[in-house]
C-alpha cells in the first residue's frame, strides 16, 4: 500500500472581507443581520507593527480574521471550504483544519507513480484557487511523506516530488498537529520526542518545587506534564506495552515531585488515592471510549 500525504499551511492574513462576505452568502446562505453582523465585527479593527521599542502609526486591517477570537478559525474554514471539492475532483482525501490542509492518498506499490501525480496535480489546482483569492501556498512549507507497513517499506519510492518549482525530498519524519509520525506510522519518534520533553519540564519544575505546596505542585505538573501525556492520546490505542511503559515512567516521577516521594518508594497506590491519576493504558481507553 502506498500512502501520501501533504500538509499544506496557509496564512489566514490575508482573507479578503469582501470574498469572504460573498461565499457566505452564496455557499452558506447565510444572510441578512448574520451577514451584517459578521461584517460590523470585521470592520474597524485596526493594527499596529512594532518593532525594536519603535511602534508604527495604527492602521486600519482590510484583510484578514482577529487572531485568538472565537469566530476567526470558523471564518477562515468557511474561506477555503472549496478546497475540499478541488480534492475530491481528483480523488484525494481531505482533512481540514484552522490553518492546515492535509492531503491523503493511497495506492498499490505499481501505481505509487500515477498516485503522486495525482496528488501534485490537486496541490497545483489548490495553490492556483488560493492565488485567486488573495491566499498565498508556501512550497517551502509543505511537507509529504510515503508511507507503509514495516514490510513493505523496501517498496517505497524515494523520489521527490516538484511542487511549486521546489523540489520535496521525503523526510524521516514529520510533526502532524504537534504528533510525530514517521513512515512505518509506529509513533516511535513522538514517543520518544514526548518522553524527553515531558522529563525535560520535571527536572526544571523539581528545582523549584519544594517553594511549593502540593496543590500547587499538582497544578503545574497537570500544565506541563500530564497534559502532554493526554494530547492525542488515543493514537496510543494498540501500541506496545513497553511504550506505553516509557510513558507510565514519566506519569510515575511526576507523582514523585508532586508528593516529594523517593525514588526507590512504591508510587502506584499514590497515583490513584492521592493524586487520582490512571495509570496510562486506563488514559488511552478512557479518551478512546470519551
Amino acid at each position: 500500500m502506498f500512502c501520501c500525504g501533504c500538509l499544506i499551511y496557509r496564512q489566514p492574513f490575508t482573507v479578503d472581507h469582501s470574498i469572504l462576505m460573498e461565499r457566505l452568502s452564496r455557499t452558506f446562505a447565510i444572510y441578512d443581520g448574520v451577514l451584517d453582523w459578521i461584517r460590523d465585527y470585521l470592520s474597524g479593527c485596526r493594527f499596529t507593527v512594532r518593532f525594536g521599542g519603535s511602534e508604527s502609526l495604527p492602521r486600519d486591517m482590510q484583510y484578514g480574521v482577529p487572531h485568538g477570537s472565537v469566530l476567526g478559525p470558523l471564518l477562515f474554514v468557511l474561506y477555503t471550504a472549496n478546497l475540499g471539492s478541488i480534492s475530491a475532483q481528483y480523488g484525494v482525501r481531505s482533512h481540514f483544519y484552522a490553518d492546515v490542509l492535509q492531503l491523503y492518498i493511497s495506492a498499490r506499490p505499481h501505481e505509487a507513480a500515477n498516485a503522486a501525480s495525482q496528488l501534485v496535480d490537486c496541490m497545483e489546482s489548490m495553490a492556483q484557487w488560493m492565488a485567486s483569492n488573495q491566499l498565498n501556498l508556501n512550497p517551502a512549507k509543505t511537507d509529504f511523506m510515503r508511507c507503509a507497513t514495516r514490510r513493505r517499506q523496501h517498496q517505497l519510492s524515494r523520489e521527490a516530488l516538484m511542487f511549486g518549482g521546489v523540489t520535496k525530498q521525503p523526510p524521516s519524519t514529520v510533526c502532524d498537529l504537534g504528533v510525530i509520525l514517521n513512515p512505518e506510522l509506529s509513533l516511535s519518534p513522538h514517543i520518544n520526542h514526548l518522553v524527553s520533553r515531558c522529563f525535560h519540564q520535571l527536572r526544571c519544575i523539581k528545582s523549584s518545587v519544594r517553594a511549593l505546596q502540593t496543590e500547587a505542585a499538582k497544578t503545574v505538573v497537570n500544565s506541563f506534564v500530564v497534559s502532554r501525556v493526554d494530547y492525542c492520546n488515543s493514537l496510543l490505542a494498540g501500541v506496545l506495552q513497553y511504550q506505553l511503559d516509557r510513558l507510565q515512567a514519566v506519569m510515575n516521577t511526576a507523582a514523585r515531585v508532586v508528593l516529594g516521594v523517593g525514588k526507590f518508594d512504591r508510587i502506584r497506590h499514590l497515583l490513584s488515592d492521592r493524586l487520582h491519576w490512571l495509570p496510562v493504558h486506563k488514559r488511552v481507553q478512557f479518551n478512546c471510549a470519551y
